[in-house]
């Protein structure tokens, strides 16, 4: 199939690319989900709802501790108007929005029509990109913004330093594969030394801005929340990832694009060093499934266009890997729509009318969802591993959790100064418990010292006596 006009590229990219994004969408709207599809989401929400409140901080006021700038928080904390809603619909719109501008991106570097395609189509089925698109969260606004900036570089527009500079007040990480990009340039000698210059010092000067002005610690970007395969592809259970397939894909197209040749032998180098990179640094993965996705839709294209000794075999081969970069797309999209049910939110509500004041224990999933509906401190929550008592919290959290005995469990309880317990189904399945009457869960369901306040088929919430001010 050959997509050689612009209209009719931009035309299918705008179809695929609405179907995907906006599925989410209308699937909750027909099961009437009422729910945002992300963790993140309610904390971006909670941080907003802050700076309306109180001003720039450098604090979370609920969590008593560093806040990092962001201008994503600042931006929206200036629009009257209906959050929720913006939450709901702004990821999608911009996601699309995005695409278009990586369509004259592509075009500007001269990459071809069905390449173009290709690039875009298995972009918008990355689980990566529809996670952070169905996501009310910076990178909404920094990966467009991010975009124009190689767009404008790529056009020899001195402009890009603005674009590249602002990236720095989202995310960090967008700063540094800017930067090996523009370097990279350079040393091609593919751009030239002022335009290449000017955009680093932009840059520079935009870091140090960050750290002076806002205070911003960039090194907490540089954490690995989950290393390894199991936060890095979906096959073996990242959220946040790619499929294997995918990057499968781009091996071959990188390998079948470098041929061999000397003078690619950089390039290759830079694109297996970004790769590993995303392995690592989950904040950098958005923009490097741009790489990503521009290798694997060379592969595409080599395999289509390679010499098949049985031609049906190209045929259904061509035709598994589409089928399996929308299984992986349908994954992703149906993890969104089920994350969070009404329930939960149902029951986090009833304790903000509970009059809970004190520390709430749940996972770090249910953290962000816990402190923006309660309005209360989850003990552990997203933003948890950023901080030097995380890995005493945690082990101090597994120790209540896997509890044997009612005095070291209660001495626990009221050190951490812990009143309410969140327990949910998947905690109950393997995430935390593998049994019903293991650790913590025995205690919860047969002493007197805890009282079941909340109760349904996916949620329960549990009061401790002991610490609770209230009874």
């Amino acid at each position: 199939m050959m997509f050689n006009d612009n209209k009719r590229t931009i035309l299918l990219t705008l179809i695929v690319v609405a179907l995907v994004l906006f599925a989410p969408l209308v699937s909750r709207w027909v099961l009437d989900q009422k729910t945002l599809p992300s963790e993140e989401t309610y904390y971006n929400l909670r941080m907003i709802d802050q700076f309306k409140d109180q001003g720039v901080q450098d604090k979370d006021i609920l969590q008593n501790k560093k806040y990092d700038f962001n201008l994503f928080h600042f931006i929206f904390s200036k629009i009257n108007l209906d959050m929720q809603n913006i939450a709901k619909f702004l990821p999608a719109i911009m996601g699309v929005i995005s695409l278009l501008i990586l369509y004259f991106l592509l075009k500007s570097i001269n990459i071809g029509q069905n390449d173009i395609f290709f690039t875009i189509i298995i972009l918008a089925t990355t689980p990566i990109f529809l996670y952070n698109f169905t996501t009310f969260s910076p990178e909404i606004i920094v990966f467009p913004i991010f975009l124009i900036g190689l767009l404008l570089f790529a056009k020899k527009n001195y402009l890009s330093a603005l674009f590249f500079g602002i990236t720095a007040l989202f995310n960090v990480m967008y700063v540094v594969i800017g930067l090996a990009l523009i370097v990279g340039a350079y040393l091609l000698k593919k751009r030239s030394r002022m335009l290449v210059g000017i955009n680093v010092l932009i840059i520079l000067l935009s870091i140090g801005c960050g750290i002076l002005i806002f205070h911003i610690n960039y090194l907490t970007s540089f954490i690995p929340l989950i290393s390894g395969l199991n936060g890095f592809l979906i096959e073996f259970g990242a959220i946040k990832g790619f499929a294997l397939v995918t990057i499968g894909l781009a091996l071959i197209g990188l390998f079948s694009w470098w041929n061999k040749e000397s003078s690619k032998i950089a390039m290759l180098s830079a694109v297996l060093a970004f790769m590993v990179f995303a392995l690592f640094f989950e904040g950098s993965r958005l923009p490097i499934a741009i790489l990503i996705a521009i290798f694997a839709a060379i592969s595409i294209s080599y395999l289509a266009h390679r010499e098949w000794e049985i031609f049906m075999l190209k045929g259904v081969t061509l035709l598994l890997i589409l089928c399996i970069l929308v299984f992986s797309a349908v994954l992703t999209i149906n993890f969104q729509i089920n994350n969070i049910g009404d329930e939960k939110i149902s029951a986090i509500t009833y304790l903000s009318s509970a009059g809970v004041t004190e520390v709430i224990l749940s996972t770090e999933r249910n953290g962000f969802i816990i402190e923006y509906i309660s309005g209360r401190s989850a003990y552990l929550d997203g933003n948890s591993y950023k901080f030097n008592d995380y890995e005493q919290r945690k082990d101090i959290a597994n120790k209540i959790y896997y509890a044997r005995n009612m005095n070291d469990l209660e001495s626990l309880l009221k050190k951490e100064n812990i009143t309410h317990i969140v327990v949910d189904q998947n905690m109950m399945s393997g995430e935390v418990w593998n049994g019903r009457y293991e650790g913590l869960l025995f205690f919860l369901e047969n002493s007197d010292k805890f009282i079941k306040i909340f109760y349904d088929d996916e949620i329960q919430i549990y009061r401790y006596l002991e610490n609770d001010l209230n009874q």
